[in-house]
């Protein structure tokens, strides 16, 4: 079946504004369906904030277009404030290096400094 790639594309969107973490994985973060998928979701685990994952999948809009908009050809795919960080492997090395903890920090940092913001 034919997908809309528009349509598409602000489906993702959608989805990268609505929460600091996403990763698109095969599978669920409770539920993976791949080794790497259930890699990186552990490593997004480990470091205590929420984050939300999109079974691709399940998705064909998603299946057919994220690579189109990320320009990354595999997944899974993690994107952090909306970014895209990389798959299993850089998140990995990310993770071991103390890189990914700093990215994750800065996003909830940046969140609650907009709140407060807002909110004087």
């Amino acid at each position: 079946m034919a997908t809309n790639q528009a349509k598409a594309f602000e489906k993702i969107k959608g989805q990268l504004a609505k929460d600091k973490i996403v990763i698109y994985m095969k599978g669920t973060k409770d539920a993976p369906r791949c080794g790497f998928s259930a890699q990186a979701s552990t490593i997004l685990k480990m470091h205590g904030k929420p984050f939300e994952s999109y079974d691709v999948l399940e998705d064909e809009e998603i299946w057919n277009h994220l690579d189109e908009l990320s320009g990354w050809e595999t997944f899974p795919q993690i994107f952090v404030d909306g970014k895209l960080v990389g798959g299993c492997d850089i998140v990995t090395e990310m993770h071991q290096s103390g890189e990914l903890k700093k990215v994750i920090d800065a996003a909830f940092t940046g969140a609650e400094k907009k709140t407060t913001l807002v909110a004087k």
